[in-house]
């Protein structure tokens, strides 16, 4: 780029042309987006501004910006944070990217709660917390405990929590699964969205996700149910009597897990939910 006059619709269209040259699906969202975060400003607002000049150090730190997006680093990565529900989290490397087949879980959950009375709840896998501190913004008289194992994440999900004030709602445990709980830890409601994804699936993924994202926060064995058998295998121990789980999974795994379930004691029902793309999405499991 030329240090000539750079304003806001220039910029846009040059970026978008760029990145569109590097095989980028989206460019000129992401041009807006990181622009929008240079200036400060809605992504929308950026319309509004076209003629606006951008100084020698708002084009220092988006050139800095357009370069870790053509390295294929995660928009979410550059920013620093993700919008889920109707929230900001924190996120970065180490850590997995909320998506949104993650809110059509948090909605499933919600739904479960009583708007009045303590409700217990158990996740596991938290990531970067985004489900937890989901469900507290929305039920004040909910509490958790939520597990991870990878440190990095925990890092997120607490700072997370404390931003949107529900830190002392919110018990975070760096551990695999349900290896720290005793058996006087009995919860109303178990949630989680494990990895899912199967080891030969891992490499057909797209290239931002191989470069930057945890592969273990991905990938759970051969045919990626690893967590999944684990967590339906041991959810009784933890759950009330008419306790609930819900799982998110890969519509692809949704016979396997059903057959799986049959044989376990102690379930009531089990039904497999469709998101909103009418995909089978979150399993839910009813414990007598």
């Amino acid at each position: 780029m030329k240090q000539s006059v750079w304003t806001v619709k220039k910029l846009l269209d040059w970026a978008e042309t760029y990145l569109k040259n590097q095989g980028f699906q989206k460019p000129r969202i992401d041009a807006e987006y990181l622009l929008a975060d240079v200036l400060q400003k809605k992504r929308l607002e950026l319309y509004l501004k076209f003629d606006q000049p951008l100084s020698v150090e708002e084009l220092t730190k988006f050139k800095a910006y357009l370069k870790r997006r053509t390295l294929f680093e995660p928009l979410q990565y550059i920013l620093g944070h993700q919008a889920f529900w109707s929230f900001e989290f924190k996120v970065g490397p180490g850590v997995l990217i909320p998506r949104p087949e993650t809110e059509f879980l948090v909605e499933t959950v919600l739904k479960s709660i009583p708007k009045d009375g303590p409700v217990h709840i158990l996740d596991l896998c938290t990531g970067s917390g985004v489900i937890p501190i989901t469900v507290a913004l929305e039920r004040k008289n909910a509490s958790f405990v939520a597990i991870d194992s990878s440190q990095k994440a925990l890092r997120y999900a607490k700072e997370n929590a404390k931003t949107h004030g529900v830190e002392d709602r919110i018990q975070f445990l760096e551990a695999n699964l349900f290896d720290p709980l005793s058996s006087k830890d009995i919860f109303d409601i178990i949630v989680s969205n494990p990895p899912y994804v199967a080891e030969k699936e891992w490499e057909t993924l797209d290239k931002e996700i191989l470069m930057f994202e945890p592969k273990e926060a991905f990938v759970a064995g051969p045919e990626g149910t690893v967590f999944h058998y684990t967590i339906l295998k041991k959810a009784k121990s933890f759950l009330k009597k008419g306790g609930t789980l819900f799982l998110e999974i890969s519509p692809e795994q949704s016979l396997t897990l059903k057959t799986f379930c049959k044989d376990l004691k102690g379930v009531i029902s089990t039904e497999v939910l469709c998101d909103y793309t009418h995909r089978e999405r979150v399993l839910r499991l009813s414990h007598g």
